[in-house]
Parts: C-alpha cells; sequence; structure tokens
C-alpha cells in the first residue's frame, strides 16, 4: 500500500519538514498541514513542547472549525513518538492523513539515532483507517 497520489504532495511536504528538523535538532513537535480549497497548504504549528495528547487537541481546535467550513480538503498531522510510548521501544514518526474524499492513511516510520550516521529513517509502513476529522 502506498500513499494516494492525491495525497502525495501533502506526505512528501511533511515528511521533508520532519526529515529536515530531526537532522537540524534531533525532534520536532507535533505539527499539522492543511490543504485549502485553492491548493494552497497551510501549516499549523506549536510554540512549545506538551503532552502528545494535548498537543493533538491544541491542532484539532484549529483544524476542525475550517474542515466544517469546507476551506480545508486535506490534512497531515505528524506526531513524534518517544521509544517509550511504542510497541518496539523505538522512536516513530506517525502521519496522520485524511482527505475529504474520506480516505484516511496512517504512515509509520521508525528511526534510530546512529553515532557514526546521524539518523536512520526507517521503511514507512502504511495502512487504512476509518476517518475521524472530514464530516460524513
Amino acid at each position: 500500500m502506498k500513499i494516494p497520489l492525491f495525497l502525495e504532495p501533502l506526505f512528501n511536504q511533511a515528511w521533508a519538514y520532519v526529515r529536515r528538523c530531526i537532522e537540524a535538532e534531533g525532534s520536532f513537535l507535533p505539527f499539522a498541514f492543511a490543504v485549502g480549497q485553492d491548493g494552497k497548504v497551510l501549516p499549523f504549528q506549536l510554540d512549545k513542547p506538551q503532552e502528545i495528547s494535548v498537543a493533538i487537541s491544541a491542532l484539532l481546535k484549529n483544524l476542525i472549525p475550517l474542515i466544517a467550513s469546507g476551506d480545508i480538503v486535506a490534512t497531515v498531522i505528524c506526531t513524534p513518538m518517544p521509544p517509550e510510548a511504542t510497541l518496539y521501544k523505538v522512536a516513530t514518526v506517525v502521519f496522520d492523513l485524511e482527505h475529504k474524499s474520506k480516505q484516511r492513511i496512517l504512515a509509520v516510520m521508525q528511526l534510530r539515532k546512529s553515532e557514526r550516521h546521524g539518523w536512520n529513517f526507517g521503511p514507512i509502513e502504511y495502512r487504512n483507517d476509518k476517518p475521524k476529522l472530514f464530516p460524513t
């Protein structure tokens, strides 16, 4: 399974941002990108570290009114998951992509820090999930 063609540009932009942050800072704060009706990508970022559930709630607080009004047609919410929060005890990035067509994809990638080679980005695992943001 791969990302649907209409979500690829959004995913690629989010992945590029995550990679830049991790290579420069070693981490990133949860963030979201949304695609407006005009095709422009809108960033939604936090200004300070927060617990993951609080961060996601803050992002959703900004996204949901725009979804309800029809101003945005797709979203990606990117969340870093620390090793202690994952099944395999390895740092992970979750890309939660959703489109107004009621399609939702979770893309999950593991990260490993190497002393000699910087960060190693694992393969991305994809799975469909039940849509949550866009109204039925």
